[in-house]
């Protein structure tokens, strides 16, 4: 069985032999190696290249704050010069397949560093204003890893033999890797980097869906609600979904529900969420906690508001390639009949609701009711889930 997770790290010493690549006094270094994940050394130390595998294709190098342009990382070079303490170099690797799931971008790279990072800098007590990092993500080898490096500014260690400040040995416990391990698996699997990463692939999908009037996947009522939606986008001024108000924004929010429902990992995200959900509810209650809010909804509104931007936009340009059609037309009643023409057009299939589509939207109306009641009468105790009865307990 393979281990999930490898951190492997080692320090490097003012007068240690490897220093200089590491310290960026040669001009082959390790940042040019983390940041353009080739071998730059070619007789620099190659540990962790050849441990790793080459050739790499590395996202950049980033820090705290994001991906450094060419000035900050010359800045940089000069404060690894200048170190006068260890510079640790660590690197977190995921077996194959944990990799290319949940270590795909700079972005998932740099929420991981910036989550586990800090817990290790804890254990080995240094203080997070005293200490330089900076990290690069490599991808294209059968393991995805993280490159990290650091080193403290300033010695914050007191000698009291000496009586003076020194800088940290650079030896790390054991015990410090192992849990660095576990916080990264942790992290992996929490529930903030699953919603994540399904969000992603939810959106990525939906984005390539058509949202125009005759898609199969778009139901009659559903077409209802873009034409409403087409009416009420004002003609002038923003067109984002924060700006319109909250009626016009649930036409969108039922349109990106359909979308959701209809895609694979929609379906998945809207399952996780309501499991979350779920979690959250019991949570309250156990702990007796009042909110009109919790985090799954914040999370579900959020994807409304993303998906319901792109069906925005895409309306918008139905919209306006039909008036500009129209204002293409001079004459009064040649205008008069292509302004009937496309308004057939346009709400043909949604006018055309038969009663047997009426019927079937309204049963499905009545199946939401009868679900929600069932609901409150589970959360008071009084049915189980298969809508049984609960005998009270006799005491």
């Amino acid at each position: 069985m393979s281990v999930p997770v490898i951190a492997k790290i080692r320090y490097y010493s003012p007068d240690s032999k490897k220093r200089s690549f590491y310290s960026s006094s040669s001009p082959n270094d390790y940042m040019t190696y983390i940041d353009k994940g080739i071998d730059a050394g070619r007789g620099a130390d190659r540990d962790y290249m050849e441990y790793m595998g080459n050739p790499d294709k590395s996202t950049g190098v980033f820090d705290s704050v994001g991906i450094l342009d060419s000035a900050q990382r010359k800045e940089l070079r000069q404060q690894l010069r200048e170190a006068k303490g260890n510079i640790w170099d660590l690197v977190i690797s995921l077996d194959d397949n944990l990799g290319k799931a949940r270590l795909c971008s700079y972005e998932q790279a740099y929420s991981l560093v910036k989550d586990v990072l800090p817990k290790l800098f804890r254990r080995m007590n240094f203080s997070k204003e005293n200490i330089v990092w900076y990290a690069g993500l490599h991808t294209n080898t059968d393991n995805r890893h993280v490159h990290i490096s650091f080193f403290e500014k300033e010695p914050t260690f007191y000698n009291q033999a000496r009586k003076e400040y020194r800088y940290r040995k650079g030896r790390i416990s054991p015990e410090y890797i192992s849990l660095l391990k576990s916080d990264v698996e942790k992290h992996l699997f929490s529930d903030k980097e699953e919603t994540k990463l399904r969000r992603k692939k939810a959106l990525e999908e939906i984005k390539d869906m058509s949202v125009f009037f005759d898609d199969p996947k778009f139901p009659l009522f559903l077409q209802k609600e873009a034409r409403a939606l087409m009416e009420e986008i004002p003609m002038r001024g923003r067109h984002s979904y924060a700006s319109l108000p909250e009626s016009t924004q649930k036409h969108a929010d039922s349109i990106s529900f359909s979308l959701l429902a209809n895609s694979s990992n929609g379906k998945e995200l809207l399952e996780h969420l309501s499991r979350m959900r779920e979690k959250e509810k019991q949570y309250a209650k156990k702990y007796n906690v009042k909110t009109s809010e919790y985090k799954s909804d914040r999370i579900l509104k959020d994807v409304y508001r993303r998906i319901g931007n792109d069906v925005i936009s895409k309306i918008i340009v139905i919209r306006n390639e039909s008036m500009k059609e129209l204002e293409g037309i001079r004459n009064d009643r040649l205008r008069r009949k292509m302004e009937l023409f496309k308004i057939r057009f346009l709400t043909s299939k949604i006018k055309a609701l038969t009663d047997e589509e009426e019927r079937a939207n309204e049963k499905y109306m009545e199946q939401l009711k009868r679900d929600a009641e069932k609901e409150i009468l589970m959360e008071k105790g009084i049915i189980d889930e298969d809508g049984k009865p609960i005998e009270p307990e006799k005491e």
